[in-house]
C-alpha cells in the first residue's frame, strides 16, 4: 500500500508541469484552443498567441513558466492578452 502512495506523489508532482519544449508544443496550443473555443480570448488574439509562440516569444514563454508553477489560469490569459496588446 505505501508503495502505491509513493507512486501517486510523484505522478501528482509532474501533473502540471509543462517543462519539456515537447510538451509546450502539444499541450499550449490545445490551451489556447479552448480558451478561444470558451471565448475566453478571441479567434484573433489566439491566432496572435500561437504565432507569437511560434516564433519563440520570450513574454509567452515566461507566462508559460509562471502558469506552470502557479496555475493561475487568469494571470496566463491576462499576461497572454498583454503581450498580443503590445504587437498590435
Amino acid at each position: 500500500e505505501e508503495e502505491e502512495e509513493e507512486e501517486e506523489e510523484e505522478e501528482d508532482n509532474g501533473a502540471s508541469l509543462i517543462t519539456s519544449q515537447a510538451a509546450r508544443n502539444h499541450v499550449f496550443p490545445i490551451l489556447v484552443s479552448e480558451l478561444v473555443k470558451e471565448n475566453i480570448l478571441t479567434n484573433r488574439q489566439g491566432t496572435s498567441i500561437m504565432k507569437l509562440f511560434s516564433e519563440g516569444s520570450t513574454v509567452v514563454s515566461a507566462a508559460i513558466d509562471v502558469y506552470d508553477r502557479d496555475s493561475d489560469l487568469g494571470h496566463l490569459v491576462q499576461t497572454l492578452q498583454a503581450a498580443v496588446e503590445r504587437t498590435h
